[in-house]
């Protein structure tokens, strides 16, 4: 019953999209009716300037790390990253917006941290690495997640192979459309209109 409690909560805590309540709070534009109309980080650097992206970066990866941190001792990594993963499915599927809400990779890099640092922190890296040589944030986002799902595979604790690949999977689902304009290279680069902290 508390397990089931704990799972609702990471879900609802998910569901809330930071990014509309930065913008609103800080009386700037919302995410979802500039740019590319997402909630998430990136956008938000794109519309409303680094700072506006970087809380909102912060606020979506701790929606994922919290319920990761404050389970994960007393359940151990499998069932704490699934609490986590539940997390990564509000802030994809909130309630709160009819089920419309961002990619969940900040979310989702959060939770991999707390449950493996050393890579957590690797396919952070590696986003920006790749975020800065090709200028595309979503083939930065499926090339971190897909690498931190291929170390865990391949060096980490096998009970949790299955959340990541669930992981990889949301994240593919939400990124497909991405994926069709990578490949037509009709993808647009990151042209960020405000770069003032």
């Amino acid at each position: 019953m508390i397990k089931t409690i704990l799972l609702i909560l990471s879900y609802l805590l998910g569901s809330v999209s930071f990014g509309t309540v930065i913008s609103n709070s800080m009386k700037m534009k919302n995410p979802r009716n500039a740019g590319s109309k997402n909630i998430g980080a990136s956008n938000m650097i794109r519309v409303n300037g680094l700072r506006a992206g970087a809380l909102t970066l912060l606020a979506d990866g701790l929606k994922g790390a919290i319920p990761v941190l404050l389970t994960k001792h007393y359940y151990g990594s499998r069932i704490a990253m699934g609490f986590g993963i539940a997390a990564v499915v509000g802030h994809i599927f909130p309630i709160w917006t009819k089920f419309k809400g961002g990619k969940g990779v900040a979310t989702g890099i959060f939770v991999i941290t707390i449950i493996n640092y050393k890579i957590g922190i690797l396919s952070g890296l590696l986003w920006i690495l790749v975020f800065f040589l090709s200028g595309y944030a979503s083939l930065s986002s499926l090339t971190a997640i897909y690498s931190a799902t291929i170390a865990i595979i391949m060096f980490d604790n096998q009970k949790v192979v299955l959340w990541h690949i669930i992981l990889a999977t949301l994240i593919f689902y939400k990124h497909a459309q991405n994926i069709q304009k990578l490949i037509k290279q009709t993808e647009h680069r990151f042209q960020p209109t405000n770069l003032t902290f």
